[in-house]
């Protein structure tokens, strides 16, 4: 960011020097040849009749008299028509009337000072020193008022090349339309408003840096690019002279955009974001900029002896001085705060969705599992939310939205992602301040406007409901656009805030899932935990793979899963995770090797309705799935797995398929007291009934 603001500020400080200001102002007062003419006419005499004629304005042989002439058309009277207003010719030392004619010619002027001295001499006006430059005015009049035409001035300290402070249309004796203006080291060409750069204009110096955008009364108004020689151009987005937003760098070929760098404050972290303008943002494109706090101190080491083309024995000095000094490089770098180094593609706050887009960063400043918790979250264009959350990430407290380039921002009490009651600050001041309906502000809250004076900056309040939604109209200006697609930042900031908000949430609760799921996988058997391979497909139990082509079910590892089902709903409930090995090693192998075995379409529907109907005919109870047992499917590493959730049940026989001696078997009751399915016989299983049915009451 620094390396940029200085190149920025370099190109404006060549083009508002102390010669621009000077102009600047002299354009924005009625133009003093012109008033003079104005004031000299305002009663014409009718008696002159004459197409053309010269006339004198002021009195030369006073002392601080001035020599001004008007030589041109008339019609009664009044100027009208083609015409020149001159004022003396000053005389000062290095004056060449040569070189100031060559160059009004290659301006493709028709007159010269040299004309201009012979106008003098035959009109009998004395030349004298004065304290004046020369200063003409010429062009078409109408009416005694300048319509359009040039105003030429020469300064006092470089006469020896006239300088065209002004070019264009007129009114009231100033600049007004369009036109140029012309200063030392740089011109401007496009909109005036009565002295003022107004509108859309191109200042350009002459070693080739250009200014283009939009002006309001004199300063930066709008997205304004700066042009550098070599093709960099950076965009600056201003408003009453005052930066809103971030600044954007883009590098050209050819005369083709190839890609473009956004930088922005966040917080306090200057970031940068390229963009490649073939529509493609790759990987590392945001990232931080060095500031000043990274880089320590650079030691100055005395070397003058070492001036010149460095010897094998000077370099020899030079590396023995920096290692005597500890210094390996000339600059060292320090270590990032862990806290600030965060938003970046890589970072482990990056919430990224399927296809690997960045959708922003989320930072929590609390216990990020409780219902409301304080976080800080990023979007890709560099905006903000920090504050009070609560479920779905929904600003639910207080809190600020910062909108791009860290500039404009609300912040105030929110409700269920919707701010009610705050304040719209730009540059820290404050622009509105009461309730809000659907992210507007409301016409009844308290609106205010900054004005730049002499003494200070004013602040004035709107006091009627005409001024109040004036400056509300305002707001969508004060706030900017953004430096892509130009689009107002302020035009349903709310609904895109909460659009990209849910977009983010959802990623999160993923995350969050694959993380739990992640651990679930990872953790042991246990009395509420069971892993199995699959529902029929066989794997053999020393090596984990499948034993090959099966004709039919293995109605073993189906009754397997009955067994520990009853078992949960027997006992404190559980989970069972199908389509993982526990055995020889965790192994996570999907259930699609089912896929076969059940019904039509042999698919991930038809598994989970054969699962379900094996659980109902066992249990004899068709009610039992989505009461006691929920069957979900998740996918893991690209392969499907089924987590089957049993809830305590009060009490369930089953019925096996392949029993002892691998005959079917009726009403078979299991419990799970530990890390495994138990069967008890019907005394056994009175026991613990009974004995559970004690504790429970």
């Amino acid at each position: 960011m620094g390396k940029v603001g200085a190149i920025m500020s370099d190109i404006t400080n060549s083009l508002d020097d102390e010669d621009s200001n000077s102009i600047d102002s002299w354009l924005t007062r009625p133009h003093p040849l012109a008033q003079s003419l104005t004031d000299l006419i305002a009663n014409p005499n009718p008696s002159l009749n004459a197409e053309t004629a010269a006339i004198m304005i002021g009195d030369p042989s006073i002392e601080d008299g001035t020599n001004d002439m008007y030589i041109g058309g008339f019609k009664n009277g009044i100027p009208h028509g083609n015409g020149i207003l001159i004022t003396i010719i000053s005389k000062y030392e290095g004056y060449d009337s040569t070189k100031i004619d060559t160059e009004l010619s290659r301006l493709g002027r028709t007159w010269t000072t040299s004309e201009l001295y012979q106008y003098f001499l035959n009109a009998g006006v004395q030349l004298h020193e004065s304290e004046f430059p020369f200063l003409t005015l010429e062009g078409i009049w109408n009416d005694g008022d300048l319509s359009e035409g040039n105003s030429f001035l020469l300064d006092i300290d470089n006469q020896n090349l006239p300088k065209m402070v002004y070019s264009g249309t007129w009114d009231q004796n100033l600049p007004n339309g369009s036109g140029r203006i012309s200063y030392i080291q740089s011109t401007y060409s496009g909109d005036i408003e009565f002295g003022q750069k107004h509108g859309f204009g191109v200042q350009t110096t002459d070693d080739g840096r250009v200014i283009e955008g939009e002006w309001c009364r004199g300063l930066f108004h709008g997205f304004m690019k700066f042009k550098n020689p070599d093709g960099h151009m950076f965009e600056q987005e201003y408003y009453d002279g005052e930066e809103i937003g971030p600044r954007l760098q883009t590098t050209y070929e050819d005369g083709d955009k190839i890609f473009s760098v956004l930088f922005a404050e966040v917080g306090n972290i200057s970031i940068f974001y390229t963009k490649f303008w073939d529509g493609k943002t790759p990987l590392n494109s945001f990232g931080m900029t060095m500031d000043k706090e990274a880089v320590s101190t650079m030691r100055v080491v005395a070397v003058e002896d070492l001036e010149g083309e460095p010897s094998d024995a000077q370099s020899k000095k030079y590396d023995s001085i920096m290692e005597k000094e500890g210094i390996e490089n000339v600059i060292q770098l320090a270590t990032h705060k862990a806290s600030e180094n965060w938003i970046h593609d890589q970072s482990e706050y990056v919430v990224k969705n399927s296809e690997d887009e960045i959708l922003g960063w989320i930072k929590h400043e609390g216990n990020a599992n409780s219902p409301q918790s304080n976080a800080f979250i990023v979007f890709p264009d560099l905006s903000y939310f920090q504050g009070s959350v609560g479920e779905g990430l929904l600003p639910d407290g207080q809190g600020t939205y910062t909108f791009p380039g860290n500039v404009a921002k609300i912040s105030g009490l929110w409700s269920n992602g919707h701010i009610s009651k705050g304040g719209v600050y730009v540059s820290n001041r404050t622009l509105f301040y009461g309730d809000f309906s659907e992210g507007q502000p409301s016409i009844d809250g308290e609106y205010y406007i900054h004005n730049k004076s002499n003494s200070g900056k004013k602040i004035q309040t709107a006091k009627t409901n005409k001024e109040k939604k004036i400056l509300r109209d305002q707001l969508i200006d004060k706030i900017g656009c953004d430096v892509w697609s130009r689009e107002k930042n302020f035009v349903g900031w709310d609904s895109k805030f909460l659009e990209a908000l849910s977009s983010i949430a959802n990623c999160v609760e993923s995350g969050d899932k694959k993380s739990q799921l992640s651990q679930l996988i990872e953790s042991d058997e246990s009395q509420t935990l069971e892993f199995k391979s699959s529902v029929w497909a066989t794997y053999n139990s020393a090596t984990g793979e499948l034993t090959g082509k099966q004709e039919s079910k293995d109605l073993r590892l189906e009754d397997s899963i009955v067994k520990t089902i009853a078992a949960f709903c027997n006992s404190e409930g559980g989970t069972l995770v199908i389509g993982v090995q526990d055995r020889p090693e965790k192994k996570v192998v999907g259930v699609e090797a089912d896929f076969p075995y059940s019904g039509r379409q042999k698919d991930i529907e038809s598994f989970q309705n054969s699962l379900s109907e094996v659980i109902r005919k066992a249990t004899n109870s068709d009610s039992i799935i989505g009461t006691v047992v929920d069957i979900g499917i998740e996918d893991f590493e690209g392969k499907k797995i089924c987590i089957v959730r049993v809830k305590p049940k009060k009490w369930i026989w089953v019925d096996l398929k392949s029993g002892k001696g691998g005959k079917p078997e009726k009403k078979a009751f299991f419990v799970r007291p530990a890390a495994e399915s138990r069967r008890l016989d019907p005394e056994d299983g009175h026991a613990w009934r009974t004995n559970r049915e004690s504790s429970n009451s």
